[in-house]
């Protein structure tokens, strides 16, 4: 297994999770490695002593928040490794989650491989907390983590194929993220951040690609320490995000999404989004900046979904059995 692999974190006021991250990974089995840290305009100081405590590491530091996708691009443009490592700084890898997950996807011939990632708190029972062991897309298409929040048992101790790669920490061929670019990119600049990773994993769907869960790969994801949906009622910013996140898998839908695969399922998308609507109305009104969001974004997700659609090569009865 000699082919580089170019880890690509995007950090913003990544504390001092973005050092234990680039700790990990310097002492990862697989040495074939380059790593770019592409800064969002952070402000605590979290990249002040990057390239002096790691050398090898290539910093670029944005004058602003350029958003997630647009840093990956970034780090993708400057980089030439045959596998792209997509890793929030607020990962701790395993000495063998490279090697693990190199072998996975080889072996497999996917285009994107996953780990097992845990929660460094641990359940009742002194067991990890699963964070993911790969993206589920239901019938309702909610995204989520496969096994999020249940103790880490076994259950999930089989490979296989799953939906989708978790973008906390997602191996991807970089043929696949060429393959899968809608106007020279890769990742989806229009949604800034939040469920990229569905979106490329539904994507390389489209297109044929496979990706492939491997449970010897183990990372800890500490998603106290980034910018997530999980954040505190009263966290700065919370709304704002919530907001993109709705508006975002809308998004998705317009982009992806095809009469075949929708009417069977459209009650239960209804059924399930009606609920959420009158919520935002009766509790939460300010969080209807979605629509304004998504409204904005439409042409540019309508002529996305032209050129998607136009290269499908997955039968609709083949992307089906995902929706569960």
């Amino acid at each position: 297994m000699s082919e580089v692999v170019s880890a690509l974190i995007v950090n913003w006021n990544g504390g001092a999770h973005l050092a234990t991250c680039l700790e990990s990974l310097a002492g990862q089995t697989y040495t074939s490695l380059e790593v770019v840290v592409i800064d969002n305009a952070s402000t605590d100081g979290s990249t002040d002593d990057v390239t002096t405590r790691f050398p090898d590491v290539r910093l670029v530091c944005n004058r602003a928040n350029v958003g997630l996708c647009a840093a990956l691009n970034q780090g993708l443009a400057l980089t030439a490794g045959s596998y792209v490592l997509a890793l929030n700084p607020d990962v701790c890898l395993t000495s063998n989650f490279l090697t693990e997950l190199v072998r996975g996807l080889e072996a497999e011939g996917a285009g994107s491989a996953t780990g097992k990632l845990l929660r460094p708190a641990t359940g009742d029972d002194g067991r990890s907390l699963i964070d993911s062991t790969g993206l589920l897309l239901n019938r309702w298409r909610r995204p989520a983590d496969r096994g999020r929040d249940e103790e880490d048992k076994g259950q999930y101790d089989a490979p296989g194929e799953v939906f989708g790669a978790c973008g906390a920490a997602a191996l991807h061929r970089r043929a696949m993220l060429a393959d899968i670019a809608v106007g020279g990119r890769a990742w989806d600049e229009g949604l800034f951040a939040y469920y990229d990773d569905v979106d490329i994993a539904w994507r390389a769907r489209l297109r044929g690609w496979r990706c492939v869960y491997v449970p010897s790969a183990v990372a800890y994801h500490d998603r106290a320490g980034s910018e997530t949906l999980r954040k505190r009622a009263r966290a700065p910013g919370r709304p704002r995000d919530q907001a993109l996140a709705i508006a975002n898998r809308y998004r998705l839908m317009i982009k992806n999404e095809s009469w075949a695969t929708l009417l069977p399922d459209f009650p239960f998308i209804i059924a399930s989004d009606l609920p959420r609507w009158l919520y935002l109305t009766l509790r939460a009104p300010r969080l209807w900046a979605w629509a304004s969001l998504f409204w904005r974004g439409l042409p540019e997700a309508r002529a996305a979904r032209r050129e998607i659609q136009a290269r499908r090569r997955t039968s609709w009865s083949g992307l089906r059995r995902w929706f569960r």
